[in-house]
């Protein structure tokens, strides 16, 4: 199967409880979509529907890992955003009928199952059943807009589920409740919104068998979630005074009399066996000519089922009230999202350009293991290319040819037309592109795309325009990225090895200037002279600012703190980002925001200076204080070469100038700098500045708001940069 939407996680950093044994854990590269299609989602039910039921943190979100991201990793981009709405609708309509009496809950599974049959005609119903109805009509008008033969499918499927009956509570003994979970746990919904999700076709002939092969993900995911939940579903239980559960633990329980951790000791026990039942299907699937390929791409990909539900319901606060969401997410649903936000098209791109990205990553590094025939299996030192070309690997997507000997007459005759031959045709993209694929396919928190749709806000730039503005910025924010971990001999970025340690130097400084190119014909399209004078006098300023930045590194020269402003003022694309916009803008008046994103700039540089000496998230993103090994000049150096009492400045100094003779400072070293660094106070320094910013920038932005209106999306994202 061709991993193109997702990266796998190392096992070693996760207990599957040898629940998942011999399947990977995968996760969704857009993950946040699926964030705001959730946030998204509660917000509607909210308006439609009233409150959440339960808990509002239920449903999709997690700690560490979202429902559909670890269980569809492979779902197609374009199509994560309504997925991932429909998942947590379906979340929250379980919620109400786990929840409801038993009439009420049949009427609820009425609506939706009346609804899907008549065509959407929900909106005659009264209260709950009219909002979830009216959001249903939206869900099903989207998904039929989409992809119409597939949502009819999905829709059939999902009526199936419904017409299961939800009311039933008696069994004859676990073999006959394992019948009813197997579907209860929406297994034809599942199926049907899967192939929705990845664009895949099961022909009628295949279904009866696909469904039989995967009836052990669905036994596996149904016994865990029994487990995960009993907690939950037990003080339910108790709240009602209930004579009766739909829980295999309980069935366990009455069946054998026994207690209840013997009875999840032997639920955990049948998962298992469903589980290596599965994998042993897993082994043979490519095998069985029989089905068509997107049978067998399906039954790959439920693997992802069985792995992706396991850890998202260990942690999730839908099952374990001791859980919560982290400080994004929680900030994210109290401020919600900024506008103009869209779903990013991957597929399309690539394809075009004839470029496949392939990710057979099976043993276990969270990154891309094999791009292009570039592989970082064995580290980060290099290429490692099977046929020892550059990593150009004659398996993936770009085929060297190696001719046996010859006469040197026979291949004359064969290739002298060739001579002559004007009309070739031309070279593929593929290899220009793979640097800067692999770059752009590493996480990312988008903060440059979330600058523009807040600012947009005051400036409302057409949705069309504001793409291809937010388009050139990222490609140049790319090759700055390649440029600069080149120029600082890094090898971490994002957690991952950097480009150049990939593909080497010489084709990532390629990829970067065609990447430049790139950005450029970006801002062509728009059609304006100003804009592409914006363009070329920012990024004259991109190169000028870094030209000190690499001067002041290679002679070990100390700048003034006003020479490292000027520096910090040159090498950002917040302006850029703000005179094109300015450029393009459709309102009648604009803000002057000349100093609002140049105190921006200040205050992201400074911040990430910062927290690359004292983040251990950048520790893990970048390696340990990365800056010092690269002999960067930031604002908290220069303070402790000025501050430090002369012994530990002239220490320090020396630190610096010696990490040029091995490229880097050994971890010891290093703790010897943070120690002078922390004696001279520069890091309370540096955050006494980061606050004096912030509270300038919050200024700015009020002084801005009074003339052209609220803006909360930048509010938003000011809370989350600050420190």
């Amino acid at each position: 199967m061709e991993y193109r939407y997702s990266y796998v996680i190392d096992p070693s950093s996760y207990d599957n409880q040898g629940l998942c044994n011999g399947i990977p854990l995968r996760v969704h590269r857009n993950a946040d979509i699926e964030e705001y299609a959730t946030i998204s989602l509660r917000n509607d039910w909210r308006k439609h529907v009233g409150p959440l039921p339960l808990t509002s943190y239920g449903g999709n979100l997690g700690p560490k890992y979202n429902f559909t991201a670890v269980t569809l990793p492979e779902c197609r981009p374009d199509r994560l955003e309504i997925v991932s709405y429909i998942m947590e609708f379906a979340f929250l309509h379980d919620d109400l009928v786990d929840t409801a009496q038993v009439d009420e809950a049949l009427a609820l599974n009425d609506t939706w199952r009346d609804g899907i049959t008549e065509g959407l005609d929900t909106t005659s119903a009264k209260g709950k059943k009219s909002g979830e109805g009216l959001i249903l009509r939206n869900i099903l008008k989207e998904v039929t807009a989409i992809d119409p033969v597939r949502a009819a499918e999905l829709m059939k499927f999902w009526k199936r589920d419904l017409d299961v009956s939800r009311d039933r509570k008696h069994f004859r003994d676990f073999d006959d409740y394992m019948e009813y979970r197997i579907v209860d746990c929406a297994s034809y919904f599942l199926i049907a919104l899967s192939t929705f999700a990845m664009a895949l076709t099961i022909p009628a002939e295949d279904k009866d068998e696909v469904f039989t092969l995967t009836r052990p993900v669905w036994a596996a995911a149904a016994l865990t979630n029994d487990v995960q939940s009993w907690e939950k579903e037990d003080k339910l239980f108790q709240k009602d005074n209930a004579t009766d559960m739909t829980n295999g633990v309980w069935m366990l329980m009455k069946q054998y009399s026994i207690g209840v951790e013997e009875a999840k000791r032997r639920i955990l026990g049948k998962a298992r066996e469903h589980v290596a039942e599965f994998v042993k299907t897993l082994s043979q699937i490519h095998n069985r000519l029989d089905l068509s390929l997107d049978s067998r791409l399906f039954v790959e990909a439920m693997q992802y089922m069985i792995s992706g539900n396991l850890m998202w319901g260990i942690s999730t606060p839908r099952y374990h009230s001791d859980q919560s969401l982290d400080e994004m997410m929680v900030a994210r649903m109290k401020y919600g999202w900024p506008n103009h936000r869209e779903v990013t098209k991957l597929t399309s791109d690539l394809e075009n350009r004839g470029t496949k990205r392939t990710h057979q990553d099976t043993e276990g590094v969270q990154s891309v293991k094999r791009f292009n025939g570039a592989s970082t299996k064995n580290g980060i030192n290099g290429t490692n290319g099977i046929n020892g070309l550059n990593g150009i690997n004659g398996s993936n997507g770009v085929k060297i040819k190696r001719h046996k000997n010859k006469e040197y007459s026979g291949a004359l005759s064969k290739d002298s037309d060739l001579v002559l031959n004007m009309d070739l045709n031309g070279l593929s993209s593929a290899i220009i592109c793979a640097p800067a694929d692999y770059i752009g396919s590493l996480p990312s928190k988008g903060i440059r795309d979330n600058v523009a749709d807040a600012l947009s806000i005051w400036l409302d730039v057409p949705a069309k325009e504001l793409n291809q503005i937010k388009r050139a910025i990222n490609l140049l924010h790319n090759a700055s990225l390649m440029l600069d971990d080149v120029q600082d001999g890094s090898v971490l970025r994002r957690a991952q090895p950097t480009t150049h340690t990939v593909f080497g130097p010489a084709q990532t400084i390629n990829s970067a200037g065609h990447q430049i190119i790139q950005a450029m014909n970006e801002i062509r399209k728009l059609g304006s002279d100003d804009c592409l004078d914006i363009f070329s006098e920012e990024l004259e300023k991109l190169y000028v600012g870094q030209s000190h930045d690499l001067y002041w590194v290679y002679n070990d020269s100390c700048p003034t703190i006003e020479d490292y402003f000027k520096m910090v003022d040159y090498s950002g694309l917040f302006n850029m980002l703000a005179r094109l916009m300015t450029a393009k803008s459709s309102s009648s008046s604009s803000p002057d925001l000349t100093a609002l994103v140049g105190l921006l700039g200040r205050y992201f540089q400074i911040r990430d200076d910062y927290m690359n000496l004292t983040s251990a998230d950048y520790t893990v993103e970048k390696g340990f204080c990365e800056d010092l090994d690269e002999g960067k000049f930031s604002i908290t150096l220069l303070h402790a070469l000025s501050a430090a009492p002369e012994p530990e400045a002239l220490l320090l100094r020396n630190l610096m100038s010696g990490r040029r003779n091995d490229g880097k400072l050994s971890v010891v070293q290093k703790n010897l700098a943070l120690s002078i660094i922390e004696g001279a106070r520069s890091l309370e320094y540096t955050a006494a500045v980061l606050q004096k910013l912030y509270k300038a920038i919050v200024r700015e932005l009020e002084s801005t708001e009074r003339q052209f209106g609220e803006n909360k999306p930048f509010r938003f994202l000011l809370s989350l940069l600050k420190v």
